[in-house]
C-alpha cells in the first residue's frame, strides 16, 4: 500500500495566500473606511450628546481628564443606527455608502453600550436608537436652558420621564376645552379639541416605555374615549348652553366628571415628578 505524504504549500505558494489574505484584509478595511464616519460627524455627534451616553439608562460621561495634563480621555462612540458590517446588527443592504455615514445614521454612545448595541437586534432595534438619539438631545436643550439649577440631578436617567411629564402638564393647561368656564363652551369645538388632544396624548405615550406616566397618560385617554362615547348620540353642532336641556346638562355632567379625572391624574404627575401645574390645571384639580 502506498502512504500518501501530507501536501506541503512550496514557498511560493504560501506568499501567494499571504498576499491574498493581505488584499482581502486591505479590501474589506478600505469598504469600511468608505462607510465609517468622518472626523467632524463624530466630533458634532459628541457635541450634540453633550459627550454622554445617549443611552437614557445609562448617561455615562464620555469625557474626562487624563493623568497627563495636555490631555483628555474619551470613551464615547459614534455608533451606527444601521450597521456597517453585515455581521453586526441591524444592517441594512438597502442604504448607501453616504447614507451610512452620514450623521442621521449615528448616535453617541459610551463603549460598553456601543458594544451592547452592536450584538443584539433584538434587544436594540434601529426605532429603539433614534428615539434614544432624540429623547437625548431633547434632555441636553433642557440641561442648556437650566445650566444653574440641579443639573447634576437632571444627569439621572428619569429625567426622559421629567420632561415628557412637563410637556404632557403643559399641554393640558393650554386645552381651553379642560377649563373653561361652562357657559362659554362650545360643545362643537370641545368635541374637536378633546378629539385632537386624545391623539396628541396617543403619541407622546408611544414615545414612552412602560413607566408611571405612560400609565397615567394612558388613563387620560381612555377618559377622553369614555367622554366621546358618552355624548356620541348628542347633536352637538346644534347643542347650546341651556341648563334646562337634557342634552346639555347631558354634555355639561359628562364633561364635568372628564375634567375632575384629569385634575386627580395632573396632580398625581405633578406630586410623581415633583413639578408644578399650571394656573388653568389648579382650577379642575378636585378639592377633596
Amino acid at each position: 500500500m502506498t502512504i500518501m505524504a501530507p501536501s506541503v504549500a512550496t514557498p511560493h505558494v504560501r506568499t501567494v495566500r499571504r498576499e491574498q489574505e493581505k488584499r482581502k484584509t486591505k479590501q474589506m478595511a478600505d469598504n469600511r473606511k468608505d462607510r465609517d464616519f468622518t472626523k467632524k460627524v463624530v466630533t458634532t455627534l459628541g457635541e450634540r450628546a453633550h459627550f454622554l451616553c445617549s443611552n437614557p439608562n445609562c448617561r455615562r460621561m464620555t469625557t474626562g481628564p487624563h493623568s497627563n495634563q495636555d490631555k483628555s480621555l474619551r470613551s464615547g462612540e459614534a455608533a451606527h443606527i444601521y450597521s456597517v458590517n453585515s455581521k453586526i446588527a441591524r444592517h441594512n443592504d438597502n442604504l448607501t455608502d453616504e447614507q451610512v455615514k452620514d450623521i442621521k445614521n449615528g448616535v453617541w454612545l459610551c463603549r460598553d453600550c456601543h458594544k451592547q448595541v452592536d450584538h443584539d437586534e433584538i434587544t436594540f432595534p434601529a426605532g429603539l436608537l433614534i428615539q434614544w438619539k432624540k429623547t437625548h438631545e431633547a434632555f441636553v436643550k433642557a440641561l442648556r436652558s437650566n445650566p444653574n439649577t440641579g443639573t447634576l440631578r437632571l444627569i439621572q436617567p428619569t429625567i426622559d420621564e421629567d420632561i415628557k411629564a412637563r410637556e404632557v402638564l403643559d399641554y393640558l393647561d393650554d386645552r381651553r376645552a379642560l377649563h373653561r368656564d361652562f357657559h362659554l363652551e362650545v360643545p362643537s369645538h370641545v368635541f374637536v379639541s378633546l378629539q385632537e388632544t386624545r391623539r396628541e396624548l396617543v403619541k407622546k405615550k408611544s414615545d414612552l416605555e412602560y413607566s408611571f406616566l405612560r400609565e397615567e397618560i394612558d388613563k387620560i385617554i381612555k377618559s377622553i374615549r369614555q367622554f366621546l362615547d358618552t355624548i356620541y348620540d348628542i347633536d352637538i353642532n346644534k347643542l347650546i348652553y341651556n341648563q334646562k336641556d337634557k342634552d346639555w346638562m347631558k354634555f355639561e355632567n359628562s364633561l364635568s366628571t372628564l375634567r375632575k379625572v384629569i385634575g386627580f391624574i395632573a396632580a398625581d404627575i405633578a406630586d410623581k415628578y415633583n413639578l408644578s401645574l399650571g394656573s388653568e390645571l389648579k382650577k379642575i384639580i378636585p378639592k377633596n
